[in-house]
């Protein structure tokens, strides 16, 4: 079995009164996953790419996602979308995504498998030709 650490670290002297430092790590037990860099196939969810099929990971699987492009500034042609629910959002019709601008992160628990339902991780992004850097750890 193998260890991955993840730490985030976040600091701040002006954004309070108070100075903000804080640092928390946690260690994973992982015996599958890795990252890669994936071309996304597709500008809308209806074809978008299968980042992790839902039923190879169970309860305790981590995801990172970064979108390597550069911030395009006041536009949209710099974002990537992350299916996490098959769910039809009821107020807005959309299904549930994260957003990441250029050069935006994410690392999060994420259960493919769950006892009603399997829902594949899928992205696509808002102009051609995007690429996200994904990994998978369980």
């Amino acid at each position: 079995m193998a260890t991955v650490t993840n730490t985030i670290t976040l600091t701040s002297n002006d954004l309070t009164s108070d100075a903000i430092s804080l640092s928390i790590s946690n260690i994973l037990s992982a015996t599958k996953g890795g990252i890669s860099r994936i071309p996304l196939a597709t500008t809308a969810i209806a074809g978008a790419t299968v980042l992790a099929p839902a039923a190879q990971y169970t309860e305790g699987a981590k995801i990172w996602l970064y979108n390597p492009a550069a911030r395009d500034g006041s536009t949209a042609n710099d974002r990537i979308y992350v299916s996490l629910s098959e769910a039809v959002d009821p107020t807005t019709g959309t299904f549930t995504t994260i957003m990441l601008k250029g050069g935006e992160w994410a690392l999060l628990p994420w259960m493919g498998t769950t006892k009603d339902t399997d829902k594949n991780l899928e992205a696509y992004g808002s102009s051609g030709a995007m690429v996200i850097e994904f990994g998978i750890f369980q």
